[in-house]
């Protein structure tokens, strides 16, 4: 029983420290890509406006800052 549970307990470890797919919300835009893309640049920017405290250094909101704002 506690190697069955020992077990289970290292594949949860396994498997949370496996890298994770990059979906868009991770992909980091460059400030030429935003100064492209009026629509996205918005949409970021009003994504890091909604925290500014806790998003103001994460690389698409400088960017996007950079971009035209």
């Amino acid at each position: 029983m506690k190697l069955a549970t020992a077990s289970i307990v290292i594949v949860l470890l396994i498997s949370a420290c496996a890298p994770k797919a990059q979906t868009e919300a991770d992909k980091i835009y460059t400030v030429p890509e935003l100064k492209k893309d009026a629509v996205l640049r918005h949409k970021i920017w009003a994504w890091c406006q909604e925290n500014p405290g806790e998003r103001h250094g994460i690389p698409n909101c400088l960017n996007a800052a950079h971009a035209g704002y």
